[in-house]
């Protein structure tokens, strides 16, 4: 059985800003670059773990979205394309127990981002469904029931299955497998889904992988 590393006090995420500092050399001409970061240590619930960053509330600007395993939820962070984070309106969202891993995609072809939630040591996958303003609500039969085994840990979207729909796939490592689901495009899981043959034992990074050609988010 496996374990899951548990944070009980921290409450804060770390974002490193990047810039880019340009100088040229007196002595030669020698062009160099290098990168100064600075920190901004920023609240959020109990626990926090996963992080996924995307454009939540459609204004252009990058947001970040915490999975708080120690309490169940999610914080939205919705950036100001300057560093600054504030947290979405009715922030942080129940998501259920143990959130491990975050996608973000437009479950119900709304054009709003929803995110995707792998909920570890249970068997469900969260989806929450966003209104475009940084908000959002479980679907409506969320959570969903998976027969991966032990339990979901990783999750990824996209049009794997070339029907105009989002398919969401999770890891099952206790059979060596990664698990396809395919979605009815309202935002709602078909299950029981399908078992990736056991040839794939790298189960998670497979998935990425595919995600990464799909240009979508894990």
């Amino acid at each position: 059985m496996d374990t899951v590393r548990r944070r009980t006090t921290p409450v804060f995420v770390i974002v490193a800003l990047g810039a880019v500092t340009w100088c040229a050399a007196a002595r030669g001409g020698v062009e160099s670059t290098s990168l100064d970061f600075r920190q901004v240590v920023i609240p959020v619930g109990k626990g926090p773990g996963a992080i996924a960053v995307g454009d939540v509330n459609r204004d252009g600007k990058p947001d970040v979205i915490v999975a708080n395993e120690d309490e169940g939820t999610v914080s939205v962070l919705l950036g100001d394309g300057q560093g600054h984070f504030r947290p979405a309106p009715g922030s942080p969202f129940a998501c259920n127990p143990n959130p491990n891993d975050i996608a973000i995609a437009d479950m119900n072809g709304d054009g709003n981002p929803d995110l995707v939630i792998a909920n570890t040591q249970t068997p469900y996958i969260t989806v929450l469904l966003g209104d475009g303003t940084g908000r959002f609500k479980p679907a409506t039969h969320s959570p969903f029931a998976t027969k991966s085994y032990p339990h979901p840990h990783g999750v990824a979207v996209g049009d794997f299955m070339g029907d105009g729909k989002p398919a969401v796939v999770t890891d099952s490592w206790g059979n060596r497998q990664i698990l396809l689901i395919p979605t009815d495009g309202r935002g709602n899981l078909i299950l029981p889904g399908t078992f990736f043959p056991r040839t794939c034992t790298q189960t998670l990074a497979c998935a990425r992988r595919i995600s990464t050609k799909m240009g979508t988010s894990t």
